[in-house]
Order: C-alpha cells, then sequence, then structure tokens
C-alpha cells in the first residue's frame, strides 16, 4: 500500500481504505502519478498565455489611441464649424 510508504500505519490505512469504500471514491488509492503532463505542454502554455496578454496589451492600447484621437478630431471638427452655422 502508498499510505505504508507515507508512514501510515496498516490499521489507519485499513480504515483510510473503508473510509474510501464507504464515500463510493472511484478514485485509486493512492496515485503518485494522478497527471502526466507532456514535455511539451508547460513550454506551450506559457507561449499561449504570453500571447493573450500581449493581444489585450494591444487591444487596449489601440483603444486608448482611438479614444484619443477621436477627442482630438472632434475639437478640429468644432473649429472649423464654429460660426458657420
Amino acid at each position: 500500500m502508498a499510505e505504508a510508504a507515507k508512514g501510515v500505519s496498516p490499521t489507519e490505512s485499513a480504515a483510510l481504505d473503508t473510509t474510501r469504500a464507504a464515500l463510493g471514491s472511484s478514485w485509486p488509492a493512492a496515485s503518485p502519478t494522478l497527471l502526466v503532463m507532456p514535455d511539451w505542454a508547460p513550454p506551450l502554455l506559457a507561449a499561449g498565455s504570453a500571447i493573450v496578454v500581449l493581444n489585450v496589451a494591444h487591444a487596449v492600447m489601440r483603444f486608448r489611441q482611438r479614444y484619443g484621437l477621436w477627442a482630438v478630431r472632434t475639437l478640429l471638427e468644432l473649429r472649423r464649424w464654429d460660426g458657420r452655422l
């Protein structure tokens, strides 16, 4: 049993097994490698996260730039039309 390797006594291990059975757990008793991650996954996730962050930053920068240009254009149009109406 894996619990014995962790320093759990056999009686405690048996109690844990009966508790798992009573709860209807479908998980294995002690699986040291529950999820095996391929070697290429962490770099891919890091690169994908960086791309998302850069895209959001670029979108915010474009929004701020457009908003600033809109205000400048509006003021220029108001000055151009001032006194014509």
